[in-house]
C-alpha cells in the first residue's frame, strides 16, 4: 500500500477505483472492464499533472521528504568507478601535453 500525502488523496481514490474495476474483472471475466480502466488512468493522469504542477513550496517540500522516497542509504553502499587516471593524475594523456603539445619555451 502506498502513502499518499493530503494532497494526493483524489488520485489515491481514482487509482482505489482502478484496482476495484481490476479485482471485479478477476472474479468474474466476463466483464470488459479495459475501456473504464483506460478512461480512468487518463482522467489519473491529468489529475496528476494537474496536483504536480501547482504544488506551494510547503507542499513540494513534503513530496521531497516522502517516506517513499529515496533516503541515504540507498545511496551509502555504491561508490562511482573510478576511470583510469581520474585518481592519480597518470594516464590522461590530454593532461601529459598541457599547452598544446609544445615542448620549451
Amino acid at each position: 500500500m502506498q502513502a499518499y500525502l493530503e494532497f494526493e488523496r483524489p488520485i489515491a481514490e481514482l487509482e482505489g477505483k482502478i484496482v476495484e474495476l481490476r479485482k471485479l474483472a478477476e472474479q468474474d471475466p466476463t466483464m470488459d472492464i479495459e475501456d473504464d480502466v483506460a478512461r480512468l488512468q487518463g482522467k489519473a493522469q491529468q489529475l496528476i499533472n494537474d496536483t504536480y504542477g501547482r504544488l506551494t513550496p510547503w507542499q513540494k517540500a513534503l513530496v521531497a521528504r516522502h517516506p517513499a522516497g529515496p533516503h541515504f542509504s540507498d545511496y551509502a553502499g555504491r561508490r562511482p568507478a573510478v576511470r583510469r587516471g581520474s585518481r592519480r593524475g597518470g594516464g590522461s594523456r590530454a593532461l601529459s601535453r598541457a599547452g598544446g603539445g609544445r615542448r620549451g619555451p
